[in-house]
């Protein structure tokens, strides 16, 4: 696993990870990072919007050697606010794990 990227192999590849997309907010042009899933050779969708930012996305093994593969998620998501106005800062910090378990 890298930082910043998931990759889950069940019947077909999986892919979680952020790209930067520029954005028109208002009247400016907002660079922004965006979190997609790529499934199998499908063309990669968007997970996240055009109006947040995601500041911090990842990935990090938690497994232990007699256990399932588990993964700890860091994801931050921020408004885009340009012109850093406080009413309409926001930032959502999320911590949270997976396990994945074999599906018999």
């Amino acid at each position: 696993m890298h930082p910043g990227v998931l990759i889950v192999n069940d019947d077909e590849l999986i892919t979680f990870d952020t790209y930067e997309k520029t954005v028109t907010f208002g009247e400016q042009l907002v660079d922004i990072r965006k979190l997609r899933m790529t499934q199998g050779l499908n063309d990669p969708v968007d997970i996240s919007s055009d109006h947040v930012d995601i500041t911090n996305f990842q990935i990090a093994d938690m497994s232990q050697a007699d256990g399932p593969e588990t993964v700890q998620v860091e994801i931050t998501v921020s408004s885009i606010n340009p012109e850093n106005y406080l009413d309409y800062q926001s930032i959502l910090p999320i911590k949270t794990s997976l396990t994945f378990r074999n599906g018999s």
